[in-house]
């Protein structure tokens, strides 16, 4: 693996998990509730769909892993013990603590996260294709072939 692949497809996901970790490694400012806290569940969802997105991403492009499925599983696999990891990790933070609900919303966002990433890909490929046919077609206009 090149580092330019490296530092495009896989250094994004390591820094956005060491930004997870350093973020839950402060103390919880809010005052705990009773009841399901809608807007927590739903940060956790946006912050592990993007690492969904994210993770999805950058095993997608790992040189050895090249079919979608395996890479799908997998992503939500390691996504889904991280945010295990995540929240055993808050018990010892103090003013925090170990939510179910947060892991849900966690999977929940995981899932979201990986299934844009399969189907964002394809679609980026396409219009990737269209764009670089297009410059193709502009430059033999301007500068045609001379025989």
């Amino acid at each position: 693996m090149t580092m330019r692949r490296f530092l495009l497809y896989q250094f994004p996901a390591i820094v956005f998990a060491i930004l997870i970790f350093v973020g839950s490694s402060f103390e919880s400012l809010s005052v705990p509730e009773i009841g399901i806290n809608w807007e927590d569940k739903i940060a956790h969802l946006i912050e592990y769909g993007i690492f969904g997105f994210l993770i999805t991403r950058a095993l997608y492009f790992y040189p050895k892993l090249q079919n979608s499925t395996k890479v799908f599983r997998l992503a939500i696999t390691l996504a889904l013990v991280y945010g295990i990891t995540d929240e055993l990790h808050q018990i010892f933070v103090p003013g925090r603590d170990a939510s179910i609900m947060d892991w849900i919303a966690d999977g929940v966002g995981v899932l979201i996260g990986g299934m844009l990433f399969r189907w964002w890909y394809p679609v980026e490929r396409k219009v990737q294709h269209c764009l670089d046919q297009y410059q193709t077609e502009k430059e033999e206009i301007t500068h045609p072939n001379k025989d």
